[in-house]
C-alpha cells in the first residue's frame, strides 16, 4: 500500500515532515517519500507515518465554510 495524497495535501504534509522525522526517529526524506507514494507502507513505522500524516490533512486541510444567509 502506498499513500495517496494529492498536490495540495502534498504540500501542506511536506511543511510537517521535519517535526514527524523528530517525533517517529526517523529522517525527512523517509516522510517525504512516504507523502509523495514512492514508499510502500509495510512497516511499523511506515503505518504509525501514514497515520500521523492522515490526523495531519484531517486537521489541517480547509473545510468548506457553509455560506451565511
Amino acid at each position: 500500500m502506498k499513500a495517496n495524497f494529492n498536490d495540495l495535501e502534498k504540500k501542506v504534509l511536506k511543511g510537517q515532515a521535519s517535526k514527524l522525522a523528530d517525533k517517529h526517529l526517523c529522517s525527512q526524506k523517509y516522510v517525504k517519500l512516504i507523502i509523495d507514494g514512492k514508499r510502500e507502507v509495510k512497516s511499523s513505522l511506515s503505518k504509525n507515518i501514514l497515520h500521523d500524516l492522515l490526523k495531519l490533512i484531517e486537521v489541517l486541510s480547509p473545510k468548506p465554510s457553509k455560506g451565511k444567509k
